[in-house]
């Protein structure tokens, strides 16, 4: 079929998915459950003064700007959206916000395409949760209670509302069908990023059982992961001086590889991508409930924003290639290992490798091996291209394997190729707009903006592409990009 033609029934085909109103669907593109990335906040510090550590944050301050992130939308709310994450986590305490200022916080949300889920504590009885997601609109909800009692919301709740999420944090839960539990990793994650090897398996994190389990390297009841490297870490980890920051953040964002490049839904604690290393717990391991300092200008210090970044990436990923993170891809991992760690997955058009050098210090070789047959991966073959890396990181790959320096990471990807991949970029008409970075800035004033994949998939307006055919449509002229 002659190209054109084909770009043109598939701009229509987006075309007429593009026109339905965001009130005819409150999220068009509701996120999977068995996929998507959670972002916990804690209103009081997540908002509150920056550099400060007041607890004056409320949910009205999601919605205002923020010096620190003028680059990143303006907003806490626009900075989770740049970051690529699919919901919020937030309890709807209203010692900071009215109910008026929720609702409001939500809508700004959808509009985002964030989604919200509410923590809900006190009374769960089946009225006063129907009303949390009735009066505020909330797509999920979550719950620390008992088995039985959860199975009884959510399947009266999901009648009405069938596209509830609904996670249960009790750690007793067992009958989870159509319910989302949680998997605590925090252990052998702060293990693992201090460079202590031993006990720090994350292979937890592709378990077949990982589809219905939200896991996270660090939440609320747990200490920081940052914190603990930072104090308990081995040598050339720990402490305050400049390599030994340098090499914490270079681990903790292939920790984050290893959790965000794993199929299943995870959970990303306020800060964690910026590296917020205060202490959360007391020393009897209760939570230490003293305000924590507001760390936005973090993202303004070079070395805090290499882990932003790498977050960032691996969130777009994950969002452009949904199918990968779902479950119903082919994994196969490696995530124990002392000296080599891979993910790899596969389905029927795309393959994916994560390698990962979990040593402190000296070069290895890391030969994934196939998702489907098992034998070894050769990344060195036509069509690999390198997707993400360790900031400062150019990894040197032969038929052997991918030679990484200690605690750093890559992502690697083939993809059959496309009828169409020989189509250029349209030329300069229509919307006006700067590739910077791999990130889409339209001149001038504009009302909307949206970004698909070829194949159909949105990707969020703040992303950073990675390379491949975009159609970009600014105030519903569309034009088709293509990154390299």
């Amino acid at each position: 079929m002659n190209c054109r033609i084909l770009f043109l029934l598939i701009l229509m085909s987006l075309s007429s998915l593009m026109s339905h109103s965001h009130a005819e669907a409150k999220n068009p593109s509701l996120t999977h459950a068995s996929r998507m990335i959670i972002y916990e906040i804690q209103l009081r510090d997540f908002t509150g003064t920056p550099g400060k550590a007041l607890g004056d944050g409320t949910a009205a301050k999601m919605m205002q700007s923020v010096p620190a992130l003028k680059n990143y939308g303006g907003t806490p709310l626009d900075y989770l959206h740049h970051l690529g994450i699919d919901a919020i986590l937030l309890t709807p305490d209203e010692a900071y916000g009215t109910s008026d200022d929720y609702r409001t916080l939500i809508k700004a949300a959808h509009e985002r395409d964030i989604e919200v889920i509410l923590a809900l504590n006190g009374d769960i009885s089946y009225d006063a949760v129907e009303h949390r997601v009735t009066d505020f609109d909330a797509d999920g909800l979550s719950i620390d209670t008992d088995d039985s009692t959860v199975r009884n919301l959510y399947d009266r709740l999901s009648a009405n509302h069938p596209d509830i999420y609904f996670i249960n944090r009790s750690k007793t839960a067992t009958d989870s069908e159509g319910i989302l539990i949680t998997t605590n990793l925090n252990e052998a994650a702060a293990r693992y990023a201090g460079g202590q090897l031993d006990n720090a398996s994350l292979d937890p994190l592709c378990d077949s059982s990982s589809y219905s389990a939200v896991s996270y390297v660090e939440s609320y009841d747990t200490e920081r992961v940052a914190y603990r490297v930072k104090t308990d870490g081995v040598q050339g980890v720990k402490g305050n001086d400049t390599s030994s920051a340098t090499n914490r953040m270079r681990r903790l964002g292939s920790l984050a590889a290893q959790m965000l490049m794993s199929p299943g839904p995870h959970l990303i604690r306020q800060f964690e991508e910026l590296g917020a290393d205060q202490i959360s717990l007391n020393a009897d391991g209760t939570p230490n409930q003293a305000p924590k300092t507001v760390v936005w200008n973090n993202i303004n210090n070079a070395l805090y924003r290499t882990l932003h970044d790498t977050y960032s990436s691996l969130c777009g990923i994950r969002r452009q290639y949904p199918g990968l993170f779902d479950g119903t891809a082919s994994c196969r991992a490696s995530l124990s290992s002392a000296t080599e760690r891979y993910i790899s997955l596969s389905d029927n058009t795309l393959e994916l490798h994560l390698v990962v050098n979990p040593a402190v210090s000296g070069t290895v070789v890391i030969s994934p091996a196939d998702a489907v047959t098992g034998s070894p991966a050769d990344l060195s073959a036509p069509g690999y291209r390198l997707l993400a890396s360790s900031p400062d990181v150019t990894p040197s790959v032969t038929p052997a394997g991918v030679s990484l320096p200690g605690g750093a990471f890559a992502v690697y990807m083939r993809e059959r190729e496309s009828a169409i991949s020989g189509i250029t970029p349209d030329a300069p008409v229509g919307p006006h707009f700067d590739l910077i970075d791999g990130v889409v800035h339209p001149h001038g004033h504009y009302s909307s903006m949206t970004i698909h994949t070829i194949a159909g998939a949105e990707i969020s307006s703040g992303s950073r592409l990675i390379p491949g055919l975009y159609l970009v449509t600014i105030d519903g002229i569309t034009v088709k990009i293509v990154v390299r």
